[in-house]
């Protein structure tokens, strides 16, 4: 969840670790960055100086791999990283050379990937940033395993990797080689879209469908 400049909290959230700039000793969890006042934390933008770089060692919770103009980049409620290997860089958003759209087409779609907004039209997909839509490639949901996630997203990897690998005979991708009868179980992070008033499931690049036995099986993208 994000919260609002100014907003003051008694404790740090659970996720939160110190980021040294210059002289003064910020938090960081989950994409809000926190500053020491009165003997409790208040939520600042992000501080970064206009001659220095930014260095966290692990990105939000949760949050987005994008691809702009041939590079990965990672977004998690409002912040850009770029991997490094110290951990992972605090940048701007990559806006100087990308293609950037002041209105999007009528047909497009919103969808939500890892808590964070994106838009489907023409088979393209845009991004909002500061002055209109910026064109990236499929972004993909990137979430952290919690503990007492690893087992049961471990096993489903399994499940999955093992029914997909029968189902196919080739290297495509999982939306574009399996068999669409495969039950798959569903992860944990995928999310609900609405595509011309069907509920479709997206998690990891993937697309997935819900039959009337509530089963889940992978299927083509219903964007295209």
């Amino acid at each position: 969840m994000a919260y609002p400049y100014g907003w003051y909290f008694t404790t740090l959230p659970y996720h939160c670790f110190p980021v040294y700039v210059g002289n003064v000793t910020y938090y960081y969890g989950q994409g809000t960055w926190f500053a020491p006042k009165d003997n409790g934390y208040e939520i600042v933008e992000t501080p970064i100086a206009d001659d220095e770089t930014l260095n966290v060692p692990e990105l939000p919770y949760e949050c987005s791999a994008i691809v702009v103009n041939g590079k990965t980049y990672y977004v998690g409620e409002g912040t850009w990283f770029v991997a490094t290997d110290n951990g992972y860089q605090v940048v701007d958003a990559p806006t100087e050379g990308a293609t950037i759209i002041e209105q999007l087409p009528e047909d497009n779609k919103k969808i939500e990937v890892a808590n964070q907004d994106f838009f489907f039209a023409d088979n393209k997909w845009y991004m909002p940033v500061e002055g209109g839509y910026m064109l990236i490639e499929e972004p993909v949901a990137i979430q952290k395993e919690t503990k007492s996630e690893v087992t049961t997203t471990t096993e489903a990897k399994a499940d999955t990797t093992a029914k997909a690998t029968e189902a196919k005979a080739d290297t495509t991708p999982a939306t574009r080689g399996i068999v669409p009868a495969t039950k798959v179980q569903l992860p944990a992070d995928a999310k609900i879209v609405e595509v011309s008033g069907k509920k479709y499931y997206f998690a990891n690049n993937t697309w997935y469908d819900k039959t009337a036995n509530g089963d889940y099986i992978i299927i083509e993208s219903p964007l295209k």
